[in-house]
């Protein structure tokens, strides 16, 4: 029986990755960094024959990145498996110490569940009783607000998820997953569209953060999936050191509670 495809995309404009990855991880660098990697290495968001969305990313979030894969892996199977990793957190066994998960993995664990997201952040315990909506007002301001609005345009039957999500009181947040290719051109599709409807009304004015594509699919990501109903399961995701490292941050933890 042949296996299914699997690949796993670490998206990062970051240079420490000294650490090797289990077989199947690819390195997908965004924003203006993927201009200075080798232009032989073929998974840089700016290595689309039209429009990439590269340039546009200064900010570094997960937005070109995200387009990079839905245009470019066009060819591939439906059932293909998508993981996507980023930065220095990775979807992780959760045991003692933590490891990142491998091709066969990740074939096991589709078999149980459609889609996995990243264990959810309690927000109301970390951010004083806050809900979904409170805590990303923080970040982007009235922006945020033009969300329902395209949300009530575009897709009208996911209004009820989107207000079942601002109401909630934790998030999967990262804008991490694992899913079959089938799925993520859908919620690629549905991302997209919301922010071409609202992103040349976008005001950053007294905005630190403006990481503001990828604040905004951290909340579409969980909308999608409640307006799909898909078969959800969280997972731990957590900064994989290497051994020795880790051993060592135990040892710290050990030592303090004795």
């Amino acid at each position: 029986m042949k296996k299914e495809k699997v690949l796993i995309f670490v998206l990062t404009h970051r240079d420490e990755w000294k650490y090797g990855y289990p077989k199947g991880y690819h390195t997908l660098w965004l924003g203006m960094k993927s201009h200075t990697i080798d232009r032989s290495y073929p998974w840089r968001d700016d290595n689309l024959p039209s429009g990439s969305l590269c340039d546009q990313n200064y900010l570094y979030s997960e937005y070109s990145g995200f387009y990079f894969l839905w245009k470019s892996l066009q060819a591939e199977d439906s059932n293909a498996i998508i993981v996507i990793d980023h930065y220095d957190w990775f979807f992780s066994k959760k045991r003692v110490f933590r490891f990142m998960l491998t091709q066969t993995d990740v074939r096991r664990l589709m078999k149980k569940n459609e889609v996995y997201f990243p264990t959810p952040t309690d927000i109301a315990s970390n951010f004083n009783g806050m809900d979904v909506y409170a805590l990303n007002r923080t970040a982007l301001a009235a922006n945020i607000d033009l969300l329902e609005p395209a949300i009530a345009k575009l897709y009208p039957e996911a209004l009820t998820a989107l207000r079942e999500v601002y109401a909630s009181h934790s998030l999967c947040s990262g804008n991490m997953m694992i899913c079959r290719k089938s799925f993520f051109d859908g919620y690629a599709g549905f991302y997209f569209a919301i922010i071409d409807e609202i992103k040349d009304r976008i005001d950053l004015t007294g905005i630190k953060d403006r990481r503001i594509f990828g604040f905004m699919g951290e909340i579409l990501i969980n909308v999608f999936a409640n307006y799909k109903k898909a078969q959800l399961a969280c997972l731990p995701a957590s900064s994989c050191l290497p051994i020795r490292q880790q051993i060592s941050s135990k040892w710290r933890e050990v030592r303090k509670k004795d």
